[in-house]
């Protein structure tokens, strides 16, 4: 089984920095062996502003009942105006 799901945030989102996010899109696909597949879209205005990206923080650590749960992720790419982009 494979579901999907879509989020759409309203149109442009301010961050406090004066930039705004125009479009973000998040695809999520849960396999039956229970791995994750998201593929996220993120369309973010600067305006004049001299920037290079945004960071996206992605936990890795869940805490239920006391039990700590660890989630391997693998970061298959990320693009900027359709090309490559460095990250870490």
């Amino acid at each position: 089984m494979l579901t999907f799901i879509t989020f759409l945030v309203p149109n442009h989102v301010c961050a406090d920095e004066g930039w705004v996010i125009d479009n973000f899109k998040s695809d999520i696909a849960i396999q039956e062996s229970g791995e994750v597949r998201i593929v996220e879209t993120i369309e973010v205005d600067f305006g004049y502003q001299s920037k290079h990206g945004i960071y996206r923080d992605i936990p890795y650590l869940y805490e239920r009942n006391g039990e700590k749960t660890y989630t391997e992720i693998t970061v298959e790419s990320v693009t900027q105006n359709d090309k490559k982009a460095t990250y870490d």
